[in-house]
């Protein structure tokens, strides 16, 4: 008899976002299984994190003011921003429930920055979405059709006029979304 071993390797940089990103990683479990349904699942039970926990320092901004951040940052650099931050810090069901990016690229291409942004959202009974993929703690879904990723500016404005293939809640989410960013 074949006995397979798994050996924990201190170097893998992914071994440890399923204990560090729970939610984010349930729900984004859940939206791999790429299904042209929304997929509905149980939601977990987490406290909210707080802003300090993203970094170990508080920031203090004024949150009345609606403000829709494009920032150009390093695409695998670990560090959230201040504009980052700022915008995280105005997710709340009340205030700010959604959190858009075009694309996961376009927020980073540091997957562990990924997961701690997604996690902070969903956490915060928010949702986070981009212009193919609706994610919640407890309902995800995906665009039948997926969209190009943008690379520019322009390309982010046309993909927010594309409804097509939405899912009826990713839908009034993204043209929440688009309403506000193209108005």
């Amino acid at each position: 008899m074949t006995r397979n071993v798994i050996i924990s390797d201190s170097n893998d940089l992914y071994g440890d976002l399923k204990e560090k990103y729970p939610v984010a990683w349930k729900a984004l479990s859940e939206l791999g299984k790429w299904s042209n349904k929304a997929q509905v699942f149980e939601s977990l039970k987490y406290t909210p994190l707080e802003i300090a926990e993203l970094r170990q320092i508080t920031t203090s901004i004024n949150l009345q003011n609606k403000v829709a951040v494009t920032e150009i940052q390093s695409g695998i650099d670990e560090k959230l921003e201040e504009g980052l931050l700022e915008v995280l810090m105005r997710i709340s069901p009340e205030l700010q429930p959604v959190f858009y990016t075009d694309c996961f690229k376009m927020l980073t291409r540091n997957i562990d920055k990924l997961f701690k942004v997604i996690e902070y959202v969903l956490r915060k009974k928010c949702v986070f979405i981009t212009s193919n993929f609706y994610i919640s703690n407890g309902y995800v879904s995906k665009r039948k059709a997926l969209l190009r990723p943008a690379h520019y500016d322009e390309d982010v404005e046309e993909n927010l006029k594309q409804y097509n293939g939405l899912r009826k809640t990713h839908l009034k989410a993204f043209k929440t979304v688009s309403n506000f960013m193209l108005n």
